[in-house]
């Protein structure tokens, strides 16, 4: 009997590799005929990405001014899982540690916004955070590092924390006496949507970058330790196989393309042949952090065929199908109750 579905489990990867970009050599190898068809039926993992990441949102970029001396900084904040409060706490604590300003910060949080203020006097100087758009123009004046020893690393959207603290266009204003820091509203969401890369199957998608493995959108709901079940809705979310299947590769990753750290749970997956959905009875009886892969599927011309009937037969099911068709003529139906009495 050919194979009708295959599970494959993290845990059981070849050497090397992670829960989020992994091999899997099958131990029976599929042979799939040309235009054959695969679904990617669903993901299943934990939600565990924090609202910030080490080395992903977690970067601000300060710029002092005081008493005609100028200052620049770069603050790292803490990863973990954090709310309005918890951010503007985080962030006072690093802006305050290590500031040239002699009255230091106030961070509040409130509708949304983070609003950031000095009590500093905007005759002697002041400070700005710097948004996303500041940073990719590194167009400042003096330049970023070129007035403060040592030097601060380079300017650098690839980990900045902007979407987080919601400062990403435009150029923030000073932060003194005069005027405070009201920021656009934050984003505690580092990702909303995930993408699974694979080499199996024909080149057929096409993703944000342009990169083309991409056989499965995963979109991330819920809180961290939530669990997120996301299932395709479309058969038109397939995937083109055709020769053999024997080593598959893997890996989640992020707009940027970047492999996504999942954290340590094991990642499952389910290929099933013949394409069919998972039954909403099987959905709630997961219990464990999974993906779930559903390739590969026949294409519509090797489906199962229809059964061939004699034409006698097809006149037989006919004359069936007249007798139980609703009598909706009295006239008729008197006629053919003599019929049956003679």
């Amino acid at each position: 009997m050919p194979t009708r579905r295959v599970y494959i489990d993290s845990r059981y990867r070849m050497p090397g590799g992670t829960d989020s970009d992994f091999r899997y050599a099958l131990r029976t190898p599929i042979e799939v005929a040309p235009g054959t068809l695969g679904f990617i039926d669903g993901v299943v993992l934990s939600q565990s990405f924090g609202c910030v990441i080490a080395g992903y949102n977690d970067t601000v970029f300060v710029r002092e001014i005081y008493q005609a001396g100028t200052t620049d900084r770069v603050l790292t904040l803490g990863a973990g899982d954090y709310n309005g409060y918890t951010l503007a706490a985080e962030l006072a604590a690093k802006l305050n540690a290590g500031t040239t300003l002699p009255q230091g910060y106030a961070v509040t949080f409130a509708d949304g916004r983070l609003t950031v203020a000095s009590s500093t006097p905007a005759a002697q100087g002041g400070a700005y955070l710097l948004t996303r758009a500041a940073i990719e123009a590194n167009a400042l004046t003096p330049a970023w590092g070129t007035t403060t020893s040592p030097a601060p690393p380079a300017l650098s959207s690839a980990a900045d924390a902007c979407r987080v603290l919601g400062q990403l266009t435009g150029l923030s204003g000073a932060i003194d006496d005069a005027q405070s820091l009201r920021m656009n509203p934050i984003d505690l969401m580092p990702y909303r949507q995930l993408f699974l890369h694979s080499h199996i199957g024909a080149c057929s998608s096409q993703g944000p970058r342009g990169e083309n493995t991409i056989v499965r959108r995963v979109v991330i709901t819920g809180s961290p330790g939530d669990l997120i079940a996301d299932f395709h809705h479309t058969t038109s979310d397939y995937i083109e196989l055709g020769g053999q299947l024997s080593t598959l590769h893997f890996s989640l990753r992020d707009v940027e393309g970047n492999v996504v750290d999942t954290g340590g749970p094991s990642c499952e997956l389910l290929a099933v042949p013949d394409g069919r959905d998972v039954g909403k009875k099987d959905r709630n009886n997961i219990k464990c952090p999974s993906w779930i892969l559903m390739p590969p599927t026949k294409s519509w011309q090797e489906r199962r065929p229809r059964l061939q009937r004699s034409p006698m037969r097809h006149r037989r099911r006919g004359s069936e199908a007249d007798l139980r068709a609703p009598k909706t003529s009295p006239s008729l139906h008197r006629r053919r109750n003599q019929w049956r009495r003679w």
